[in-house]
């Protein structure tokens, strides 16, 4: 990762629990919005963080995210803006927003497709597109003077990717409205504090 031009903190959020979720959808793409609980949940990361002196929320362009960033940013009356790059992964093309089982009748080798690492569904994107599109987005995110404290709210497999990729902490779970506080700057990036993650 290049040199940030200086040191910020930034909390990485997940999304809160989502009508796909209890719906039992494929998500990817699919724009879901918050469940009651979803709401909950970031109102209570809200709480958490309201003694962290947050400059702006950014959230990716995806329902979930907006609402868990709007939320956030209303309770401790910040700005918010929105970084599109840091949506979640298309990993399932053309099942997005089906439930899982009306995928596994309507398209059973398309399912199949996710069972192998290397099997990209039909319309999906590309580990390694995913891949690009989130680091230089991350890279781009302070290289260009991200100060103080921000947060950004993103999705599990961004998270995921982030801190396998970035931080090389390996596999993890992210659970809903996880966060993780990290220090970026020109010594690297550290990890501060995490709740809601499980590294493998």
């Amino acid at each position: 990762m290049p040199q940030p031009l200086s040191s910020s903190t930034v909390y990485l959020i997940r999304h809160g629990q989502t009508t796909g979720d209890i719906e039992n959808r494929f998500g990817g793409a699919y724009d879901d919005y918050l469940t009651d609980l979803g709401k909950e949940q970031s109102r209570n990361v809200a709480q958490a963080l309201q003694d962290s002196p947050l400059e702006i929320v950014y959230s990716s362009s995806l329902n979930r995210a907006l609402e868990t960033a709007d939320i956030i940013a209303d309770c401790l009356d910040v700005p918010r803006g929105v970084l599109p790059e840091f949506r979640e992964c298309n990993r399932y093309g053309i099942l997005s927003g089906m439930t899982k089982h009306e995928a596994l009748q309507h398209h059973p080798q398309e399912v199949a497709k996710l069972k192998d690492p290397e099997g990209t569904v039909t319309g999906a994107e590309s580990y390694r597109d995913f891949r690009q599109r989130v680091t230089a987005a991350f890279e781009r995110l302070f290289t260009d003077g991200a100060k103080g404290e921000i947060a950004l709210v993103t999705h599990g497999g961004v998270f995921r990717l982030l801190l396998r990729d970035i931080l090389g902490l390996g596999e993890a779970s992210v659970g809903d409205c996880a966060r993780i506080k990290l220090w970026v700057g020109q010594k690297g990036i550290r990890v501060i504090e995490q709740h809601g993650i499980n590294i493998k």
